[in-house]
């Protein structure tokens, strides 16, 4: 396992993590200047990234799970990484816990951000509260990370082409679930349940507020083990070659 995890790496140290990474840092500045200078809201934990930046986090989210099994079917090396030692759900699980991890460091260093942007703030820091504050901050990530991550087994598994999950993620995440979230704010209550209970929907709103009811945690916990179970199941039974 610690060989696809180097070979993850590898294709992880690119420019486009550290243009996210700079990115990242610019807006993070942008959003605590927007709260500390002028009231801006802001969610109820300790954390650097919000607003410009938050969004900015899941668009790079969905590409990451977008791409983390179709970039070796683009880059011709599918032969070598799934006809090898391992088999394919060993390789899918181990991509997998390894992007799982990458948001996880994510989630920590977003809270270390906004210790740091408080600290010289205030002059005073809770170290209790960033600590409960990680731990939620990591489950939130993994959650919605999870839920792309495993429609993303899915899709792959039907198309195996890069931009068609890529489109498809986009769509689901981010398209359908402003869609829901207009069709929740203006329908009826009917279709205002029918929509909240989306799992595209439940897994962005979540996200941008990182905060998860147990209702969406259920929700999402069945709807990630179906598609990854689905996706898993597919990609065993095709041909790769």
């Amino acid at each position: 396992m610690k060989n696809i995890w180097r070979i993850e790496l590898k294709k992880l140290h690119s420019k486009s993590i550290y243009l996210f990474l700079a990115l990242f840092c610019l807006f993070t500045v942008l959003d605590n200047i927007l709260f500390y200078k002028f009231d801006a809201t802001k969610p109820d934990l300790i954390v650097g990234n919000f607003g410009i930046s938050l969004f900015l986090t899941q668009l790079y989210l969905i590409y990451l799970a977008s791409t983390y099994i179709t970039s070796d079917f683009t880059l011709g090396t599918s032969t070598t990484m799934f006809t090898g030692v391992y088999s394919r759900i060993q390789v899918i699980n181990a991509k997998t816990f390894f992007l799982l991890l990458i948001s996880s460091v994510l989630a920590i260093l977003n809270v270390a951000i906004g210790s740091i942007i408080q600290l010289n703030v205030y002059a005073t820091l809770d170290v209790s509260i960033v600590f409960v504050d990680a731990i939620k901050l990591v489950f939130v990530y993994g959650l919605y990370f999870f839920s792309i991550l495993s429609f993303s087994v899915f899709i792959s598994s039907l198309l195996l082409n890069r931009l068609y999950t890529i489109i498809m993620n986009y769509l689901a995440f981010i398209f359908i679930g402003e869609l829901a979230a207009q069709a929740t704010d203006r329908g009826s209550t009917a279709l205002k349940n029918v929509m909240e209970s989306f799992p595209f929907y439940l897994a962005t709103d979540g996200f941008n507020q990182l905060q998860y009811s147990l209702y969406s945690i259920l929700i999402l916990v069945a709807f990630s083990v179906t598609m990854y179970g689905a996706g898993v199941f597919v990609f065993q039974k095709r041909d790769l070659l």
